[in-house]
């Protein structure tokens, strides 16, 4: 099967994700609307979404979701409460930037540690917000112990990275997130699907990839991830196929992943990645999108 490579931005007038996320798909979106369960799903009646690795939520934003019952896991309690504001609290938020940070663009590192011990004593979502741009490369990670944990970054030319305040893109995440049920853990959601009607269900799952190493850096820290919980996964999204769902899902493409995805419609992918501490080690990452369910 022929290798898709994707180097642009999608068309149309689909939202952007208002949390900059390593390993985003929207450069995937393309081939995901062109995909025939995609386009049967968005004209079924009664609609349902579930994204249950939810991180910068690339594909919800980018999907027209009117009139359907979507429910998004996240496992990253900074992000999840982030989402759950934006949902429930946005004015307040706003509200709060333009209180304490004004028409600032950037932090120093000595202030970006202080607000990262804040963080971590409050987990407010402004501070999540300001961080998540500010740190290295975007790479949000989280420690074993609970902690926001990522490191200050600076652009290639030495300067701090910019922090930008999306006023209009978080009013316009609310109003997209209006109803919404946002969930922490991932299995418990799709568990919970295996009891309903699936058939006009579509269910998107873009879980954290096995490591290439044992010791591979970004993938130590997050939620552990490995070969016994991505075939628990696949077990569990086989019983959603069972109750109709269509399902798709985002995997490094590896022998070991295609291993638990056989007999699934496999689509090798091709993405850039912004994750690396230079220009020139941010190469291509070989990926697949694996599809299962009815046409």
């Amino acid at each position: 099967m022929a290798l898709l490579q994707f180097e642009h931005s999608i068309p149309g007038n689909n939202m952007n994700p208002i949390l900059k996320w390593p390993g985003g798909k929207r450069k995937l979106l393309p081939v995901l609307w062109e995909l025939p369960c995609v386009q049967a799903w968005q004209k079924k009646p009664q609609r349902r979404y579930i994204e249950p690795f939810f991180g910068g939520g690339a594909v919800f934003f980018g999907l027209d979701t009117t009139g359907v019952a979507c429910d998004i896991a996240e496992a990253n309690p900074f992000a999840r409460r982030f989402y759950a504001t934006v949902q429930q609290q946005c004015e307040q938020l706003i509200a709060c930037f333009q209180s304490w940070w004004g028409d600032r663009d950037c932090v120093s590192e000595a202030e970006f540690y202080q607000l990262r011990s804040w963080l971590n004593e409050t987990q407010h979502p402004a501070l999540f917000y300001l961080l998540s741009q500010a740190c290295f490369n975007g790479l949000i990670r989280i420690n074993a112990a609970g902690a926001f944990n990522s490191s200050y970054g600076l652009k290639t030319d030495g300067q701090p990275n910019w922090i930008v305040i999306d006023y209009a893109g978080l009013r316009e995440a609310s109003r997209k997130l209006q109803g919404v049920g946002i969930h922490r853990e991932a299995f418990r959601v799709l568990f919970m699907a295996t009891e309903l009607d699936l058939s006009n269900t579509l269910i998107y799952c873009d879980p954290p990839y096995l490591p290439r190493t044992p010791t591979a850096s970004f993938s130590s820290y997050s939620i552990p991830w490995n070969e016994k919980r991505l075939q628990a996964l696949v077990s569990l999204l086989w019983r959603c196929c069972s109750r109709g769902a269509t399902v798709i899902v985002s995997e490094r493409d590896t022998p070991v992943t295609r291993t638990y995805l056989t007999n699934w419609k496999i689509q090798p992918v091709e993405l850039n990645h912004s994750i690396g501490c230079t220009a020139a080690s941010r190469v291509k990452e070989a990926e697949l999108i694996a599809i299962h369910g009815p046409v």
